[in-house]
Formats: structure tokens, sequence, C-alpha cells
């Protein structure tokens, strides 16, 4: 089971920080008006509430599978 919940973990990191990457890549690539403001706050919202504990949860359960230290 801790390796499908380790998949999970994985799936869920990779899909924050990809709708971080494309967000920060259209921000960058195609100037657009204050219409898309609220859209791309969302998307940032949601990428970093899928990303960053996602990989908090599955740094932590990497340690608990392979400890560095000892």
């Amino acid at each position: 089971m801790v390796w499908a919940f380790a998949a999970a973990l994985a799936v869920a990191a990779f899909c924050g920080l990809s709708i971080l990457l494309i967000t920060v890549f259209d921000m960058v690539f195609h100037k657009r008006g204050r219409s898309l403001r609220p859209v791309r706050a969302f998307d940032i919202a949601i990428g970093i509430a899928l990303a960053v504990p996602s990989l908090i949860q599955l740094s932590a359960l990497l340690d608990q599978l392979w400890p560095v230290g000892g």
C-alpha cells in the first residue's frame, strides 16, 4: 500500500507542478489583459495547493523508506 500512496503523491505533485509551469509559461509568452488575472491566480493557488503538500509528504515517506543517515 505504501507504493500506491507514493505513486498517488507523485502524480499529485506532478499535476501541481505542471499547472504552475504552464501558468508561468502563459504569463511570460502571452500578454493578456486584466480579465485573466483571477484565472491565473486560481491556477497558481491550485498548483501550489497540489504540489507543496504532496512533495512534503512524499519526501517524508521516502525518508522513512530509505533513511539517508542511518
